[in-house]
């Protein structure tokens, strides 16, 4: 008999740190002589948590942990969405639900001005199934070359 899945977690400091540990590697990798800087290890107040140079482009890119809702706008979302007017900012959102009775992981790159719409995983400009790294590595890849236009 398959065991039953582990209630919602409380949103912790702990998980988004071992996300970001994970995809800055994956970064790295797909787009080799890239430029990747985990600004919250220095600054708190309303910087996104890593910054990302490749393909003379740079993406902010801030990343989120939600099980399985995300919590509030605050600071951060309104600097977020004041560098996605001048160029690319992005949040990467890892999400946990349970439904059916299963564990059910999935991750999302969404526009800062996506999350104003309560419907914002419709509006994702990259979804898929499990906490996937490196299709979010891939994701970034193509549009530091050009290959996704960034609109608002």
């Amino acid at each position: 008999m398959p065991k039953p899945p582990k209630p919602p977690q409380k949103k912790t400091a702990d998980s988004e740190a071992k996300l970001k540990r994970e995809l800055v590697p994956c970064l790295e990798q797909t787009m080799p002589k890239s430029i990747t800087v985990r600004v919250e290890d220095r600054f708190r107040a309303g910087i996104p948590d890593i910054i990302h140079t490749w393909s003379r482009m740079t993406s902010f890119i801030e990343v989120k942990y939600a099980d399985p809702e995300l919590t509030g706008r605050d600071v951060q979302w309104e600097t977020c969405m004041k560098l996605a007017e001048q160029g690319s900012c992005w949040y990467v959102i890892y999400t946990r639900n349970i439904v059916a009775g299963r564990e059910v992981l999935a991750t999302f790159v969404v526009s800062p001005f996506s999350l104003t719409f309560p419907d914002w995983r419709r509006r994702a400009r990259f979804l898929s199934e499990g906490h996937n790294h490196q299709l979010v590595a891939e994701w970034f890849a193509k549009l530091h070359s050009g290959v996704y236009k960034i609109d608002k």
